[in-house]
């Protein structure tokens, strides 16, 4: 199903997954779900690739198992995700320069407030979005109860692509040819999976060039 290889695509990503983003990818999913099993049972495959193919030869009996297999897919996706799916995210934090801040935690109204009325903060929101906006730091040092209470859905989520590249690293840094120390307090696993680029510049011009003895 392509459908179920774009979930996929959308949790391999590169970027930060956020317990929001991991949120909207399920619910869209199961929501998708529905209009599969329905669009299946009218003979209507183009989600369905490989059924569009042979549309002809498909049966009444095997769209009937087909269907039952799209729901039973659904149900076992509500169980397994029961917790993101419950999950209540306030509006402010997807948008927090179109909510209304009467509306909020009365803890959190002054800074909302103060937050919608800066054009600095509202071109970094642009620019950065959700996550990286609430933990960046010019947001958790000015707003810094806002900051606090988006990071608990803010948090990067552990994509397979993050865990595989971790699993990567680890098996690179611990082959046969290393001593085996520990590779989180020898530095290397950072060195392997740190985004940050080094400032070749700044460390060229503070070297100091040794003269011979």
């Amino acid at each position: 199903m392509h459908s179920i290889s774009a979930i996929r695509r959308s949790c391999r990503y590169k970027e930060i997954m956020s317990f929001i983003k991991a949120r909207n990818a399920v619910t869209s999913f199961i929501v998708k779900l529905d209009l599969f099993r329905r669009n299946i049972r009218r003979r209507e495959f183009n989600q369905f690739l490989s059924l569009n193919n042979i549309a002809e030869d498909v049966t009444d009996d095997q769209l009937l198992i087909y269907s039952a297999d799209i729901r039973a897919l659904q149900d076992d996706m509500k169980i397994r995700f029961a917790d993101h799916i419950e999950m209540e995210i306030p509006t402010w934090l997807t948008d927090p320069f179109i909510s209304c801040a009467e509306e909020v935690d009365i803890r959190l109204q002054e800074e909302m407030t103060e937050l919608q009325n800066d054009i600095a903060m509202r071109i970094r929101f642009s620019q950065m979005g959700e996550p990286l906006f609430w933990i960046q730091g010019a947001t958790r040092c000015c707003f810094r109860l806002l900051s606090e209470e988006a990071k608990r859905f803010a948090l990067p989520f552990p994509t397979s692509y993050l865990v595989e590249k971790g699993f990567s690293a680890i098996a690179r840094v611990q082959d046969k040819t290393r001593n085996r120390m520990d590779v989180v307090q020898r530095g290397d696993l950072r060195l392997l999976l740190t985004k940050i680029e080094p400032d070749v510049y700044d460390l060229a011009r503070q070297h100091e060039p040794q003269g011979s003895h």
